[in-house]
């Protein structure tokens, strides 16, 4: 009985160690296929690393290439800027000027709108002034005329009344020895 048990016993342990050594190379197998898995993810992640590292060296390359290209550029674009300020400028005073030109077309076309009104005046002045130097030589001429008739006949009246004059006189003084002849008588 004892022999039995024993060999219950064994046979258990056996079957125990069986089982023990079928879970045991299941959890080894189990635990090394997550140890693979991770060694696998691992170095993924380390591939993945050693780009990032890799691609971070070349964006800090190209950081410092863009810095320089933004130098490089920062006097040109500083100029353009001034550039464009006075642009801007000019396109004030350009408009300004625009509009005084526009103001000045304006008084000009006035102004010529003017001239030729005092033009045309001018021109109806210098034709009444002509026609009135004709006027006034034809008023000359006829004075000149009837002053030289005037004094003509002034002349010939004269001329008669100093004979009527003499003759009247000579009357008289006749008249006058007439009398004093008669009364002296």
């Amino acid at each position: 009985v004892n022999h039995e048990i024993e060999e219950r016993k064994n046979t258990h342990i056996n079957a125990l160690n069986d089982k023990h050594k079928t879970a045991f190379g299941e959890i080894k197998a189990y635990y090394n296929e997550i140890v693979r898995k991770n060694v696998k993810h691992i170095n993924a992640l380390k591939e993945e690393i050693e780009g990032l590292k890799k691609k971070d060296e070349e964006n800090k390359q190209l950081m410092f290439e863009i810095s320089q290209e933004n130098k490089r550029l920062s006097d040109p674009l500083a100029k353009a800027l001034k550039e464009v300020a006075r642009l801007k400028s000019d396109l004030t005073n350009y408009d300004k000027d625009k509009m005084t030109l526009r103001h000045t077309k304006a008084r000009l076309i006035q102004t010529e709108s003017q001239l030729k009104q005092m033009q045309w005046e001018h021109e109806q002045l210098e034709k009444q002034f002509l026609l009135m130097q004709k006027e006034r030589d034809e008023l000359l001429r006829t004075f000149e005329a009837t002053l030289s008739d005037a004094h003509q006949r002034a002349g010939y009246k004269n001329t008669i009344l100093e004979r009527k004059l003499a003759a009247l006189t000579e009357t008289a003084t006749a008249r006058e020895l007439q009398l004093n002849h008669v009364l002296a008588e």
